[in-house]
Order: structure tokens, then sequence, then C-alpha cells
């Protein structure tokens, strides 16, 4: 994926045969990313509530920060569902990605 392959003209052509596959990277690679990121937070949520020590200040900060990577994760997920759900029912694209979605004119 992250290799480039150098055609005869010296230009990096990255393999994307349609704006379609490329958009399908591209998005389940924001996805990935939102989905880390919300389980690093719910982690580090976590950490908030042992170092709290009893502090109702610092408890509610932890409360507060575990609820939105749980929001975070569940719009993360949501979104994937949602992805899958259009591209596949909607569009009638089988395989899930996005290649052939793209309308030709």
């Amino acid at each position: 994926m992250f290799e480039y392959v150098v055609s005869g003209n010296g230009i990096p052509d990255p393999g994307y045969n349609s704006v379609g596959e490329f958009f399908g990277v591209a998005i389940n690679l924001f996805m990935g990313v939102g989905i880390s990121l919300s389980i690093i937070f719910i982690g580090l949520a976590g950490i908030r509530f042992v170092t709290a020590g009893g502090n109702p200040d610092n408890m509610e900060r932890a409360r507060h920060s575990l609820t939105y990577a749980i929001v975070a994760l569940v719009l993360s997920v949501g979104a994937i569902a949602l992805k899958y759900i259009i591209v596949n029912s909607i569009l009638g694209v089988s395989g899930g990605d996005l290649e052939g979605a793209v309308p030709t004119f």
C-alpha cells in the first residue's frame, strides 16, 4: 500500500485504479485512526479514574473523558457500519470497497 511504482516517465504511481478506490482507502484509514484514538483515550480516562484519589473534581473530569471517548468510539464504529450499508446496499458494490461506486460518464 505504501510502495510507489515509478512509471516510465518518472512520476510515482500509487497504484489506485479509480477515484473510488482512493477514497475507499482514505476513508478506511481515517476510520482506523478514529477508532485507535478512541481506544487510547478510553485507556487514559481509566488512568485518570485510578489516579483521581477520591477527589470529586478529578473523578468528574475522568468521567467526562470516558464519556467523550466512548461517544467517539461509537461514532467511529457507526461510521464504518454506515459506509458498508451505503456501499453494499445502496450502491450495490460487493466486497466493501468503493471501487466501481463512482459513476463513469
